[in-house]
């Protein structure tokens, strides 16, 4: 019936920080009030974006900047030219890869008999057939680049045409 102070210290749990994964793959977790501004000066080009209201054919929707990040959530942090582009399925499969356990075992490297080095993560994509991993390549190194179709001439046939 008082006051009562435990004298041990507090366990953090995911409930008491603010996770945001990097488009690297880093996890940096904030157990003290962040607003999304201090993302955006610390990594300019770049937004924040809630992974709760990500969904697969919307486009990404970006906190303010006087946004305050709430503990329990997670957030991804992603460059501008994405900022108006629509959530593909290669963009959660890096979601759940970065966030799962997984991802401390996909760092890990194989090393064969033949003495090839191969990435634990290939791995788990080729048996569990979760995306295209070379894709997943292309995407990460190029960036979002608008894709133009080839315009080519259709040629008519002239006999056709009756004078």
């Amino acid at each position: 019936m008082g006051n009562y102070m435990s004298c041990t210290t507090a366990i953090e749990t995911a409930d008491s920080t603010a996770q945001i994964i990097f488009s690297t793959g880093m996890i940096k977790k904030f157990d003290y009030p962040i607003e999304a501004a201090e993302l955006m000066f610390d990594f300019p080009n770049h937004f924040v974006a809630s992974t709760a209201n990500m969904k697969v054919g919307r486009r990404f929707s970006a906190l303010g900047a006087d946004d305050e990040l709430e503990m329990g959530c997670v957030y991804i942090l992603m460059d501008m030219r994405r900022l108006n582009s629509v959530v593909t399925t290669d963009d959660m499969a890096f979601i759940h890869l970065s966030s799962s356990k997984r991802m401390e075992a996909a760092k890990s490297v194989f090393v064969n008999e033949k003495r090839q080095t191969t990435t634990r993560l290939e791995e788990l994509v080729a048996t569990e057939g979760i995306f295209d991993i070379n894709e997943m390549k292309f995407r990460m190194g190029m960036g979002e680049k608008s894709r133009k179709p080839m315009l080519q001439t259709i040629e008519e046939d002239n006999s056709l045409i009756h004078n």
